[in-house]
């Protein structure tokens, strides 16, 4: 029960970093996600009830966060991250599936709250999502695990599918 704290904190965190403090520090560019690039991660290790978990609580909060409304985020994690659950579960993890997979969702996530124009500035955003998403898999979902995603007394989240 300590994990779910423990993972509850840490949305909680990333939602607040997403919101008050990358908008900030990219003034004048689309500030990536934190808590879309953790749900793309926790996705594509296949990390199922967890990435869903985090998706509508992380979205939650940023919709309580920047007045959106309630559940629109959440939603749009929800449907990325179960589909993304599901491109996995056919074809296995591959980092250039998974590049392309975090750039087109990044792409969707700035079309669906944003006024997206083919521009390079929202390249930037996108890249910046992609950046986050990469360190995820490769620096922070390992050291987390041991902590917040162990997998004890999991069911089977696929039976249910």
């Amino acid at each position: 029960m300590k994990k779910i704290y423990k993972l509850f904190a840490l949305v909680f965190a990333f939602s607040l970093v997403d919101v008050g403090v990358f908008p900030v520090l990219f003034k004048y560019y689309p500030a990536p996600s934190l808590v879309f690039s953790f749900c793309v991660a926790l996705a594509s290790k296949r990390w199922g009830a967890e990435a869903l978990w985090v998706a509508f609580v992380g979205g939650l909060f940023m919709d309580l966060m920047v007045w959106r409304p309630l559940g629109l985020t959440s939603l749009c994690f929800l449907i990325f991250s179960w589909g993304l659950l599901q491109l996995y579960r056919v074809v296995g993890f591959n980092f250039v599936l998974f590049a392309f997979t975090s750039l087109v969702l990044s792409f969707l996530f700035r079309f669906v709250f944003g006024s997206f124009q083919l521009s390079w500035i929202y390249l930037v955003g996108a890249f910046g999502d992609l950046v986050l998403s990469f360190l995820f898999v490769i620096v922070f979902l390992p050291i987390l695990k041991p902590m917040v995603l162990a997998r004890e007394k999991q069911l089977d989240f696929y039976q249910y599918l």
